[in-house]
């Protein structure tokens, strides 16, 4: 998908529930209700589904009404989706933000990664994130552009293990990755240099231990 303009939806400009190596590219994206896109799951190979090469807009001069409420919300999926050569503008109104965590996810799962590299922002650095609770979703920044911590840093979600890397100076709490929305309180969020890695650790189900499980109840 290529070279398109989207433009004053009444929701989302573009949604996905799933996909897999599918690319946005060279795309305007402004002045829609709710999310310029949203990506509920996000598989293929590694880095195969893309938005590049992309403009997010949260109002134009031709927009009278309320600010964009989202850039892009992304999905409830580990480690396939690459943002990159993406530009952010005017996402500074108050529960305006460029990026939030996982696309209709359950609250409190989590640990989805997605990737970012060369981010631009103007008038919008400020708003850079937000998320719903802790291990919401895990971005990393594979230039250092995203979160000004150098390639392979990370921004997410604060949550009590990260404590003892903000004593170190590893970590710290940034307010452009704490934005509010209009109703949501929303998680703290932070960002944490190339010294601390994260790693999603998932246990997969069982139908023997559910077995197990339920000749004990």
């Amino acid at each position: 998908m290529k070279d398109c303009i989207v433009y004053a939806n009444k929701i989302n400009g573009i949604e996905f529930s799933q996909i897999t190596n599918v690319r946005i590219t060279n795309f305007q994206i402004f002045d829609n209700a709710v999310d310029g896109v949203e990506i509920t799951h996000a598989g293929g190979f590694w880095t195969g589904p893309r938005i590049q090469d992309s403009l997010f807009v949260a109002k134009s001069e031709a927009n009278g009404g309320r600010a964009q409420k989202g850039g892009i919300h992304l999905p409830q999926s580990i480690g396939t989706l690459l943002v990159q050569n993406v530009w952010f503008v005017g996402f500074n109104a108050a529960g305006s933000v460029c990026l939030t965590g996982s696309s209709h996810g359950k609250s409190d799962a989590g640990g989805f990664e997605v990737y970012f590299k060369n981010i631009n922002f103007h008038n919008s650095a400020n708003h850079k994130g937000k998320w719903n609770w802790e291990h919401e979703t895990l971005i990393r920044d594979l230039d250092g552009s995203l979160t000004g911590k150098g390639a392979g840093s990370w921004a997410l979600a604060y949550n009590g293990m990260l404590k003892k890397h903000i004593d170190s100076g590893a970590c710290e709490i940034k307010s452009e990755w704490s934005a509010r929305s209009f109703q949501d309180l929303g998680s703290p969020g932070g960002v944490s240099n190339v010294s601390v890695c994260f790693q999603n650790f998932c246990v997969p189900f069982s139908f023997s231990i559910l077995t197990r499980i339920r000749q004990h109840e």
